[in-house]
This record gives structure tokens, C-alpha cells and sequence, in this order.
């Protein structure tokens, strides 16, 4: 492992411990063939927000926020999350992941690809 690799997971580690939320986060994969999965990120992932741009039909730029983004470390969710599934926060709510102004309902975070952002939407 090279001095940046290094870097980046110790970085990783630190939002982790820092930046996570306060509560419970459980992370559920839309049932295939019958059978749904359930991950706890508890401490594993962090909350963010992603700053989307588009001009509005009126005239001048707007910018727009996207609702609530989760960081989640790839090998902590073992695949890619999908359309649909939902992210759930104690004292907080659900949130469903969806895709944001034209843009995929996930992406790299980071250039080693080694961190999801995951775009979603509240849904209770």
C-alpha cells in the first residue's frame, strides 16, 4: 500500500468515526427472489449533500440540493446499492435512494473508487 492509499483510509476511517450519525442506520437491499437484505451502518457511514446546478427556465442559475446523500465505504455494502433501496435513520426517518437531476442514484466518491455516494430521498 503506497503513502496515498494510505492516506485515504485513514481519512476514511476518521469521517467515519467523526462525521457519522448519532443513531442507528440500518441499510436494506430491495428483496431479489423473495429475500431482501439488511446491513447495519451504524458508525460505517456518513451523511452528506450533494450541490446540484441547472438553469431555471426563467432566466438566472439556480442552485439546487440534493436531499440526503449517504458516504458508505464499498466493501461495507458488498455491491452497489440500488434504485429503491432504503436507508433508514433512527430519530431521523427513511430515505429511499433515487437519482438526482439526471444524474445516477450513486457514485464514486473518491478517485480510488473505495467510497458510494448515495443519493436519496425521504420517504416518511
Amino acid at each position: 500500500m503506497n503513502l496515498l492509499a494510505k492516506g485515504q483510509a485513514l481519512l476514511v476511517r476518521l469521517l467515519m468515526k467523526d462525521a457519522s450519525p448519532a443513531g442507528p442506520v440500518t441499510f436494506s437491499r430491495l428483496p431479489v427472489d423473495g429475500a431482501g437484505v439488511e446491513i447495519d451502518l451504524t458508525g460505517r457511514c456518513w451523511v452528506g449533500r450533494t450541490v446540484f446546478s441547472r438553469v431555471p427556465t426563467d432566466g438566472g442559475p439556480a442552485i439546487v440540493f440534493g436531499e440526503r446523500d449517504y458516504l458508505v465505504p464499498v466493501a461495507v455494502l458488498g455491491g452497489p446499492p440500488g434504485e429503491h433501496d432504503r436507508f433508514t435513520e433512527a430519530g431521523v426517518g427513511t430515505f429511499e435512494v433515487l437519482p438526482e437531476f439526471g444524474e445516477d442514484c450513486w457514485r464514486y466518491a473518491d478517485p480510488a473508487h473505495t467510497i458510494y455516494r448515495v443519493h436519496t430521498k425521504r420517504r416518511d
